[in-house]
């Protein structure tokens, strides 16, 4: 019995290890991602650019309340609209 708590044990660590990884991974990326929206739209003033730089403010609010995810996301959707891809 010992011996499969433990084993609950170290897989519980290491799932926990893997979550905070990957949160991790997305708190690094927002800012990375908005820094490139920005320096794209910095000097346009198309439409396109427009809603761009509105994205790259939403993505700033949502990772400042620690919604790594959803800025990414959000970020990565103002890069397509001024038809960029993100940089790796």
């Amino acid at each position: 019995m010992r011996r499969s708590s433990g084993r609950v044990v170290e897989c519980s660590l290491l799932s926990l290890s893997i979550l905070f990884w990957s949160v991790s991974a997305s708190a690094f990326q927002c800012p990375k991602l908005i820094r490139e929206l920005e320096a794209l739209t910095e000097h346009r003033s198309d439409e396109a650019a427009k809603a761009a730089k509105g994205k790259a403010v939403d993505a700033a609010n949502l990772h400042a309340q620690g919604k790594h995810e959803e800025a990414v996301a959000r970020a990565k959707q103002g890069l397509a609209l001024v038809g960029a891809k993100p940089l790796k």
